[in-house]
């Protein structure tokens, strides 16, 4: 499945990752009007099917989790400004 939100107004923190949607194969938040704020979420490993990741043009902070290495199948992985 995809989630595609790019290019709104979304701000805060991003949320913890609800269980269900954890098949997803792309998420993709990027260019928010006002950003998401706050640190990498640490949980975003769990999406193990996964292809693309899209949190570009947000304002997140601090260290990117070591267990995003955990992710085997990401092809696309943007934090970019």
């Amino acid at each position: 499945g995809q989630f595609k939100m790019a290019s709104n107004a979304l701000s805060g923190e991003l949320p913890l990752f609800a269980d269900s949607i954890l098949s997803l194969q792309e998420l993709d938040v990027s260019n928010q009007t006002n950003g998401f704020t706050g640190s990498f979420p640490e949980d975003i490993w769990r999406f193990q099917s996964l292809k693309i990741l899209n949190l570009a043009g947000n304002r997140l902070t601090g260290t990117i989790p070591r267990n995003i290495g955990n992710m085997a199948v990401v092809e696309v992985f943007d934090l970019s400004n």
